[in-house]
């Protein structure tokens, strides 16, 4: 049985509404940017993605404190160097009897005195990283973030790398 069409059309089409080429290409388009901008809406961040967020601490500072900076003229910087962190951090025995290496992130306020709060790990490798990377940050001392001379209490993520030697 064959579709006949009143048109001249091939039968294929028949019944099928055809868009002119430029109004088709910008419907293409703007469903393209629909589905991304629902796609970035939706999705996950990429440190969620890889491991959920453990909070360690509790304090006063949340990260959603307003008054908390990211950005300001001084950033924090750990006293003595990133080598006093070093010197406290403790490689955990699980992770060295399972050769686990690579980098941590953790997140945590530095308060107007250089003090850390709400330690939160980001990214994780497992055996215990995790734990001696937040460990090591609370040993250490800070120097206050500033803005306009002024010490301010800063939002701050820190990679720390565990590499057996």
């Amino acid at each position: 049985m064959q579709i006949q069409s009143s048109n001249s059309r091939s039968p294929r089409l028949a019944g099928l509404v055809l868009f002119p080429k430029k109004h088709f290409t910008a419907l293409l388009i703007s469903l393209l940017f629909t589905v991304a901008s629902w796609a970035d809406a939706h999705a996950m961040p990429a440190a969620e993605a890889e491991m959920p967020a453990a909070m360690i601490a509790e304090s006063d500072f949340s990260a959603d404190d307003e008054d908390i900076y990211r950005v300001v003229d001084e950033m924090p910087e750990i006293v003595g160097g990133i080598q006093e962190l070093y010197k406290h951090l403790r490689y955990p025995e699980r992770a060295l009897r399972g050769s686990v290496e690579g980098r941590v992130v953790v997140q945590f306020v530095i308060d107007e005195n250089g003090n850390v709060h709400n330690p939160e790990i980001l990214r994780d490798i497992g055996a215990g990283c995790g734990e001696a990377a937040v460990d090591a940050i609370q040993k250490v001392q800070f120097t206050p973030g500033r803005q306009n001379g002024i010490a301010v209490p800063v939002i701050y993520a820190l990679p720390i790398n565990f590499q057996i030697q």
